[in-house]
């Protein structure tokens, strides 16, 4: 092996962009009505736009999808032994695992939250059996 391959998927930046606007409009509007709620809460908002804008939402490695939350960590795993596992259907839409045992997983990852560029390339990957 001469390297480690991985393919990172971030969330949609349409999403992030979106809350933070509004985590901004929130935060000018609990200053106006001097709401520290409000506030608090826009500026919370804005922490959330900004890990959705910069966190990975799932990568894929040898060996292992690796779904995150937007705090980094790791909360699910895919293992496999080859890419060849991996189906996809509905025109790049769902994505199935096969595991060893002829059991038949849904992998819980969806291209509409996914970054547009690497979700592309997360299908060419499976496509091609193997990492760029």
């Amino acid at each position: 092996m001469e390297g480690t391959h991985e393919v990172r998927v971030g969330y949609t930046p349409v999403a992030g962009t979106i809350l933070l606007i509004l985590a901004l409009l929130n935060i000018v509007l609990g200053v106006m009505a001097h709401s520290a709620v409000s506030t608090g809460l826009g500026a919370l908002f804005i922490v959330m736009a900004i890990l959705q804008l910069t966190m990975p939402y799932f990568v894929l490695t040898e060996g292992e999808l690796q779904l995150r939350n937007l705090f980094g960590m790791t909360v699910k795993r895919y293992a496999f032994d080859d890419l060849s596992q991996f189906e996809i259907a509905e025109e790049g839409k769902r994505i199935f695992l096969t595991t060893p045992n002829g059991d038949r997983k849904r992998v819980r990852v969806t291209r509409w939250i996914s970054q547009r560029g690497a979700w592309e390339r997360f299908i060419t990957a499976l496509n091609a059996r193997a990492f760029d």
